[in-house]
């Protein structure tokens, strides 16, 4: 009998929390995915980790075969979510997901653009600052170019992105710095990307694969005008910012700018050092150029998530690709 822990991140805030759903939304994944592996031969388990409890110790007494990794992090910006995969790592128990070096590039936007950009990969124009008296090095690196965008460089799921992160003065970018900074440490300052944006998740099994490309197409209202994907549109379903924010899949792209987007995936993929699955969001820049926005080595796997849906569009059910990120696990790629 294969023996599968389904790990994943005990929540650590209440139901009624302002990122309630971000963070609950991990424990119907993990009950889907434990379903999902419910097969002849197979004895799945759910593995809730909680941060006050020796995992690892119950991890060594009670090994698993496999561990399908679903682990987030306690809190948003913390770098827990790739201290897990190092650590499986060292007890050679087999894992599916990527491993600690690219989750821990990819958790620092700022230290992500630089790598990509080292690699000759477009990125945004952006630096990163730490402190409240550091705002001011963007109307240096930008001198008059508006709108800036600003967002967290630590946190995903949309967590810290709102409406106001698209500034277009200076009075609009310290007061934004200063919120974020409090709240989330390290922020990142970039140029505003005014172009279609598009996610594109790549998968590696048996080889890589490039899904059908996403899109998210922008509407405006009283109360969202600036086309980007905030928490709320991200996580309140039915709210002005979802409508606002609706995805395509397969998106209508012509087939030069395709074959860009899936190239340029592709190689990001690759020069991240990407294992089984990973979702890159591209944004076009003011010459309709696309430049990589983020690499998400840790997508959202709930089927109706925008990475579930390329799996579909690409004829996956969520099932099956389940059970052959175990199996390729287990063959140690």
């Amino acid at each position: 009998m294969l023996r599968i822990a389904v790990l994943y991140n005990q929540p650590q805030v209440s139901r009624d929390h302002p990122l309630a759903e971000s963070e609950w939304e991990i424990i119907e994944i993990a009950e889907l995915v434990a379903e999902e592996l419910r097969i002849p031969g197979w004895l799945p388990e759910l593995w809730p980790v909680h941060p006050n409890e020796n995992w690892r110790d119950r991890m060594r007494k009670n090994r698993p075969d496999v561990v399908f990794n679903l682990f987030e992090g306690f809190h948003p910006g913390d770098a827990t979510e790739y201290e897990v995969p190092a650590v499986l790592d060292s007890m050679g128990i087999p894992y599916t997901g990527n491993r600690a070096d690219t989750l821990k590039l990819c958790w620092d936007k700022s230290r992500l653009r630089e790598h990509l950009a080292v690699q000759g990969l477009p990125v945004a124009q952006g630096l990163a600052i730490n402190r409240h008296e550091e705002w001011e090095r963007a109307l240096t690196a930008f001198g008059n170019q508006w709108p800036l965008f600003v967002k967290p460089a630590r946190c995903h799921a949309s967590v810290g992105i709102e409406q106001s992160n698209v500034v277009v003065n200076v009075e609009e970018l310290r007061r934004r710095c200063e919120s974020l900074l409090g709240r989330f440490g390290t922020v990142v300052i970039e140029e505003f990307l005014p172009g279609r944006e598009f996610n594109i998740s790549v998968i590696h099994l048996a080889r890589t694969q490039v899904l059908p490309i996403s899109e998210i197409v922008f509407h405006s209202a009283d109360d969202y005008h600036w086309p980007v994907v905030t928490y709320d549109a991200k996580w309140k379903t039915g709210s002005t910012a979802d409508r606002c924010t609706q995805p395509f899949c397969p998106a209508r792209v012509e087939a030069a700018l395709q074959r860009e987007l899936e190239t340029l995936a592709q190689r990001a993929f690759e020069a991240l050092a990407c294992r089984q699955y990973a979702r890159i969001d591209v944004r076009l820049d003011r010459t309709g150029r696309p430049r990589i926005l983020e690499v998400n080595p840790n997508p959202g796997y709930h089927p109706d998530a925008g990475f579930s849906r390329a799996l579909q569009a690409a004829g996956w059910t969520h099932s099956e690709f389940t059970r052959a990120l175990v199996r390729h696990a287990m063959l140690g790629n």
